[in-house]
């Protein structure tokens, strides 16, 4: 299986990271040292936070701001979250001119 191979968490050129939805909140928590994240929240994944986050179903395109970066949805496969786009917040042009 390609499952085992796959990297979870993929640190790109252009500095942004991408993200399996499946990825375990405590690799979170080593990677980037997001020790807000908790187990206790009620999410175990990535997916999960960015659902609670959003507070409605995800799609495609969803974004919000937590912990000085922005997350984006961008791959889902079905009902769930398939891709994360994460990026340090400020870095990508968002149209929201300073």
């Amino acid at each position: 299986y390609d499952d085992v191979e796959d990297v979870a968490i993929r640190e790109r050129s252009d500095g942004t990271w991408l993200i399996d939805g499946r990825t375990p909140i405590h690799e979170m928590q080593l990677t980037f040292g997001f020790d807000q994240l908790s187990l206790d929240d009620g999410y175990e994944t990535i997916a999960g936070f960015v659902v609670q986050n959003l507070r409605k179903s995800p799609e495609e395109g969803d974004r919000f701001e937590a912990f000085g970066y922005h997350f984006e949805v961008i791959d889902m496969d079905g009902r769930r979250i398939d891709k994360i786009l994460m990026s340090r917040a400020g870095t990508l042009s968002d149209g929201e001119g300073v």
